[in-house]
């Protein structure tokens, strides 16, 4: 696209066209200082050279957008002086990435916001001692810029933020400055903030797996249309983890602007304000054509029954491990399910337990991770019944299943364990594999609105694994405890796995790999426990026949007594050693 200057942009000729002798002055200092600050904004790309453009092009793309977004009332209604301290701001905020002097780089980019300061103190000595006023602009410039990198809470409670103050008699609000900056600095999202060919031609500026998705992403916008009624932006992308930064960004994009709509443009902070507010987002990302993944939103829906408020009037979940009650009971089911289900099974009586069942539910847990792992080899979900498990409240998906002369026998109470989950967890991970079909994955972060769903995931045998990484770690003998005490004697035998002691077996760096089956691995990790202990109980067997001799002699005098006291001594060492493998 074009190169842009700041001579023909819309906002510097909403300056230079007013008929006073402050916003000429101040239209003559920015054309001035342009070229300046473009030489210096260049110095970015070879301090962070992977990173998004962040040089005056950028910045010119943000004076723009706000320009296209403000409404004919506010065009008249901005003062010269805020106009001027807003392209200052705009020039500057990312300055503080130009610096050479700091060492630590990363500590320099998430925190370039507070470098912008020096810069702009030396530019207003060097270019604005006419000025007489230059001390209160550059105090409003600094403040924006430095706004631009903050939270919005930190934000809104800022006592300055809501500064008002007046030079030649002209309003000058610190607030309406900040929003409007970070407001355009996120609408900066098309095409003309990458360079396609340097990514081909030098790829290794973006050797960082980060550095490429935040730089190819803008090429997945493919409608991008804003006004001072509303802000349209349509996304269409092939690759999940460029989903995640895409919604993330517009919706905070959405949020500056409710929050500003809410907290500060009302009759409050300015009569202009009671009838003013910024442009609505409108927002649209979803997966396209090529991608190899699917989303829900997440929206739980009680069953047919209306059963959700019979469950919130007899609060199930009144332990922190109630929702692991919920989802073991779940994995017993699809369990069962899969005998219920074959054709081949003589099922004679009712009752769970007197089917012949061979598989296990696997419960493991690790403290140090602070991940749960709950794994069936049961019937497996389709896509539509996983659907159905993530997002269809109060129904488990088995309850009302009947193919013999008796209704499946289903025990989860509520069937709404995910639902739990999600309360408990920062992140929850589901395989799932229906027998003969192909598997299905799903992930859910913490305070997320939708679920990512994946097909074709690498799984070779039927069943489920939930992967939970809780918010809050608890030790293992406290789950173990729990689930001993719900489940006496239950239907399908639970094997309930700690897997920090089981780590000690292993060289995976990890166990919880959710595309391999935990039991297969149990069944390694429990041979080499055994190849431990084999190593043991020779030593042991040998031992207690020399002790054995040693007793029976009665002459046996003082220095066999000292060898059998040393080799007694050694049998209690081994003894404790083979407890401790046991036990583990």
């Amino acid at each position: 696209m074009i190169q842009r200057s700041l001579e023909r942009s819309g906002l510097y000729q909403l300056l230079i066209n007013r008929n006073n002798s402050v916003a000429h002055g101040l239209a003559g200092m920015l054309i001035l200082i342009e070229p300046e600050v473009a030489k210096t904004l260049e110095y970015i790309k070879t301090q962070f050279p992977g990173f998004t453009e962040h040089g005056m092009q950028h910045s010119l793309r943000i004076i723009e957008y706000i320009y296209g977004i403000m409404s004919e009332e506010l065009k008249q209604n901005i003062s010269d002086v805020e106009i001027f301290c807003f392209i200052m701001a705009a020039f500057f905020h990312d300055m503080g990435m130009a610096l050479t002097d700091i060492e630590y780089k990363d500590e320099q980019r998430k925190n370039h916001h507070l470098y912008a300061a020096k810069p702009i103190k030396e530019f207003f000595d060097k270019y604005m001692q006419r000025f007489s006023e230059k001390r209160r602009l550059e105090r409003c410039v600094i403040y924006v810029s430095e706004a631009h990198g903050k939270s919005i809470e930190e934000l809104y409670d800022d006592a300055d933020f809501r500064k008002v103050d007046r030079i030649e008699g002209q309003v000058l609000r610190y607030g309406l400055l900040a929003i409007l900056l970070r407001v355009g600095d996120l609408m900066d999202l098309e095409e003309g903030r990458i360079c396609e060919f340097n990514m081909h031609l030098n790829s290794n500026y973006y050797n960082d797996s980060e550095s490429m998705l935040h730089n190819s992403r803008h090429s997945d916008v493919k409608t991008y249309n804003y006004s001072s009624d509303r802000i349209c932006i349509a996304v269409l992308t092939d690759d999940r983890q460029k989903y995640k930064i895409w919604m993330d960004w517009i919706n905070y994009l959405d949020r500056e602007v409710m929050y500003a709509n809410t907290h500060y443009l009302t009759g409050e902070t300015s009569d202009f304000f009671r009838n003013y507010k910024l442009p609505k987002v409108v927002k649209s990302v979803k997966p396209s054509d090529s991608a190899k993944f699917e989303v829900e939103e997440i929206r739980f829906q009680v069953d047919e029954t209306g059963a959700l408020w019979d469950i919130l009037t007899k609060s199930i979940y009144t332990n922190e491990f109630d929702y692991v009650r919920e989802v073991i009971q779940n994995a017993i089911d699809a369990t069962l399910l899969k005998i219920y289900l074959d054709d081949e099974e003589d099922i004679k009586y009712k009752s769970p337990r007197s089917w012949k069942c061979n598989d296990k539910v696997i419960v493991a847990y690790s403290q140090k991770q602070g991940v749960l792992w709950i794994e069936d080899y049961g019937i497996g979900m389709s896509e539509g019944e996983l659907s159905k498990y993530l997002f269809k409240t109060a129904n488990s998906g088995y309850k009302y299943m009947k193919k013999r002369e008796f209704v499946f026998p289903a025990i989860a109470q509520f069937g709404i364990g995910f639902v739990a989950c999600l309360t408990k967890a920062e992140k929850i991970k589901i395989l799932t594999c229906a027998r003969g079909q192909s598997s299905i994955g799903a992930e859910i972060e913490a305070q997320s609105t939708v679920a990512f769903i994946e097909k074709n995931i690498e799984r070779d045998y039927p069943g489920t694994t939930i992967m939970i990484q809780v918010k809050e770690k608890y030790s293992f003998s406290e789950l173990k405890e729990y689930i001993s005490k719900y489940f006496h004697y239950p239907s399908v035998e639970i094997d309930l796995v700690d897997t920090d002691i089981l780590q000690k077996y292993t060289t995976e760096e990890n166990l919880f790999n959710i595309s391999s089956g935990f039991l297969r691995r149990i069944g390694y990790i429990k041979q080499r426990q055994e190849d431990e202990l084999n190593k043991i109980l020779p030593d042991i067997t040998f031992l207690r026949k020399i002790i054995g001799i040693l007793i029976d002699n009665e002459k046996a005098d003082v220095l066999i007594n000292e060898i059998y006291k040393i080799l007694n001594e050694k049998a209690d060492v081994l003894i404790n050693e083979i407890y401790k493998i046991l036990n583990d």
